[in-house]
C-alpha cells in the first residue's frame, strides 16, 4: 500500500482522481495558493488559520522570499514553523538520546502577514470518509466575496490555450 498524491490546478480538485487514488491507499492533497500579488493580503489571515486547523492538515510549505519553512500551527496571528534546512549529522545508533538532537526545544514564530503570498497547503486523506470530511471543509472556505475558494468536483475544467503561430501574435507592452 503506497501513498497517492493529487495536486490542485487553479484551486480545483478532481474528486474522481482522488477516489481512484484512495482505492489504492492514503492520498496526500496539495493545494498551491497565491494569496496576494507581491505580498500576503491580510484579508486571508483567517483562511490560513482554517487550513491549519483542519484535522486532515499536514501543514503548509512556504515562507519568505529566498527562504522556505514548514508551518504546522498558529498562535493568535503568528504562524508556528520549523526550518527544514537545518541539517544534523547522521547517527549510527537510534536511541532516545540521539532522537532529541533532531528536534528543537521550541518552534519559531512568524507573523502571518509576513509570509510570502505563494505557498502550498497539504492534507492527508486516509479513506473515502476523510474525502467526505475534506469536501465539507473545502465548501466552508470562502474568498472575501463569499465564493468558494477551492472547488472539488468530478472533473477539473481544462485549461484554455491560445494558438500562437509566431512572435507576431504577441504585442510588446513595454
Amino acid at each position: 500500500m503506497g501513498l497517492g498524491s493529487s495536486i490542485s490546478q487553479d484551486l480545483q480538485l478532481d474528486k474522481d482522481e482522488i477516489q481512484e487514488k484512495l482505492a489504492a491507499g492514503p492520498c496526500l492533497i496539495w493545494l498551491p495558493m497565491r494569496l496576494g500579488v507581491s505580498e500576503f493580503n491580510t484579508i486571508y489571515m483567517d483562511l490560513v488559520k482554517k487550513l491549519l486547523m483542519s484535522p486532515l492538515s499536514t501543514g503548509i510549505g512556504g515562507g519568505r522570499p529566498k527562504s522556505s519553512y514548514y508551518f504546522f500551527g498558529f498562535s493568535e496571528d503568528d504562524l508556528l514553523y520549523l526550518d527544514p534546512h537545518i541539517t544534523r549529522p547522521a547517527i549510527s545508533e537510534l536511541t532516545e538520546d540521539s532522537l532529541t538532537t533532531y528536534h528543537g526545544d521550541s518552534a519559531k514564530r512568524m507573523p502571518i502577514h509576513a509570509i510570502d503570498p505563494c505557498f502550498v497547503a497539504s492534507f492527508l486523506l486516509r479513506d473515502t470518509s476523510d474525502l467526505q470530511t475534506f469536501s465539507e471543509f473545502l465548501a466552508e472556505l470562502k474568498d472575501p466575496d463569499g465564493a468558494n475558494l477551492i472547488t472539488i468536483g468530478h472533473k477539473r475544467s481544462e485549461p484554455v490555450f491560445l494558438d500562437c503561430e509566431d512572435d507576431s501574435d504577441f504585442v510588446d507592452v513595454s
